[in-house]
């Protein structure tokens, strides 16, 4: 059974966990969720951030994601199409950077990670 039409029935869900469940995509259009803040989507494997960020672009309230992301490049891809994410990782996004507050601007290095 498809998981989305049965998320539909739910428009008021907040908050929704899909953690470690082999999720290899997440379905295009993910607008009846127009209550959704909170998305859980770590330990999946999923197949290209590009395609995941066009789905979760489709979420109007988005503002807490939890993702697992390889690169820094994908760290910016995701904030870049996500303006309205307040948080990534559980990690404060910093408002004149748009990067999670544990990284930051260093020079012609680009993004450092704090340690």
């Amino acid at each position: 059974m498809p998981l989305l039409p049965e998320l539909a029935k739910l428009p008021r869900l907040e908050t929704l966990s899909l953690t470690n469940n082999k999720l290899t995509s997440l379905p295009r259009n993910l607008s009846t969720l127009k209550s959704l803040r909170t998305l859980g989507l770590r330990n999946n494997p999923l197949a290209s951030v590009e395609k995941l960020v066009d789905s979760l672009k489709t979420l109007p309230a988005l503002g807490n994601l939890e993702l697992n992301l390889s690169t820094k490049e994908d760290v910016q891809t995701v904030l870049a199409a996500l303006p309205n994410l307040s948080t990534l990782n559980g990690e404060g996004i910093s408002s004149s950077s748009r990067l999670p507050n544990r990284y930051r601007i260093r020079g012609r290095r680009g993004i450092q990670t704090q340690r």
